[in-house]
Parts: structure tokens; C-alpha cells; sequence
């Protein structure tokens, strides 16, 4: 009888630990999101060899003034760039299957500028003959969200409709 009570006794105690009390108050707003996107659209006439052709590195880079990257942003946010072609953003850098070769597209940022490269995996890269988009996200580190350096193209742009909203 001892053996049950204190069995009975310990169940009684381990579920009374489970139980959640009612919910608090909520907690102050965060710190809205502050999000700059910059859309770019490379020329063929903007593309400029860096390099030598059939050089492993050589490569064409198009070169866009940036102000809005200063030396805060660069060193606590995060930028994030997307190739758009026909309705769809990948993000870069990403490659295209071409057939016989490969086309990676990629961007490097510094303070005050954003470069956009294309490279062939041939070794005979020709700059694009035709204009092509590019959207730049700029995210203000304390905006920032743990893995957000994941999110995609949408997922960005959701969170930064739900902010602006707050």
C-alpha cells in the first residue's frame, strides 16, 4: 500500500510539473525591419573583361555605384542578390546548364559598389548579349533573423510586408 500511495503520490507531482500557467503579456515590438532593394538591370554595353580570355579566371563584371552600401551596412547586414529570368529569382551565385558548358552567375559587394560576374566553364566567356535583371536585398543587421541568410526571394519579401505592416 506504501509502494502504491507513493507511486500514485509522484504521478501526481510529475503532472502537476507539466502545467503551463495561462500566457503572459506580450512583449514589446521589436525593431522593424529596415530593407533596401535595389533593381538592376545590366546592358550588354556594361559587361567588361577582367582577366584574359582562356585564362581559368577570366571573366566579364559589370560594375553599379552602391551608396546605400556604407561601411555600417557592410559591416553588420546582410545583402543578398538574385538573377531574375523570366519571372524566377535565383539566388546567386547559381549556375546555368548551357549543354556543353556551365554559365555561373555570382555578385561580390564592397562599400559603395555591387559588381555583377558571369564566367563559363569553357573558358570562352562571351559577355550576355541581351539585358538581364538583378534585385539586391539589403538587411539591416538588427533586422537580422537567425537563418535568414537562407530565406528565399518570397520568404524576404514576406518579411518585410509583415514589418512594414507593424
Amino acid at each position: 500500500m506504501k509502494k502504491l500511495t507513493l507511486l500514485l503520490l509522484s504521478f501526481v507531482v510529475m503532472m502537476a510539473c507539466r502545467r503551463e500557467g495561462p500566457p503572459g503579456p506580450p512583449g514589446p515590438a521589436g525593431p522593424g525591419a529596415k530593407f533596401t532593394i535595389l533593381d538592376v538591370t545590366v546592358q550588354p554595353s556594361d559587361w567588361q573583361p577582367f582577366g584574359n580570355p582562356e585564362e581559368t579566371d577570366f571573366q566579364y563584371y559589370a560594375s553599379f555605384g552602391a551608396p546605400e552600401i556604407t561601411q555600417q551596412v557592410f559591416n553588420n547586414s546582410l545583402v543578398i542578390g538574385y538573377f531574375i529570368d523570366n519571372g524566377v529569382a535565383f539566388i546567386l551565385p547559381n549556375t546555368i546548364n548551357q549543354g556543353d558548358y556551365i554559365t555561373e552567375f555570382s555578385m561580390i559587394h564592397a562599400v559603395g559598389v555591387i559588381d555583377f560576374i558571369v564566367k563559363d566553364s569553357d573558358l570562352e566567356t562571351e559577355p550576355p548579349n541581351y539585358p538581364i535583371d538583378f534585385r539586391v536585398y539589403i538587411v539591416d543587421g538588427s533586422a537580422r533573423v537567425n537563418g535568414m541568410e537562407d530565406w528565399s526571394m518570397e520568404e524576404i519579401e514576406e518579411y518585410h510586408e509583415k514589418m512594414m505592416a507593424e
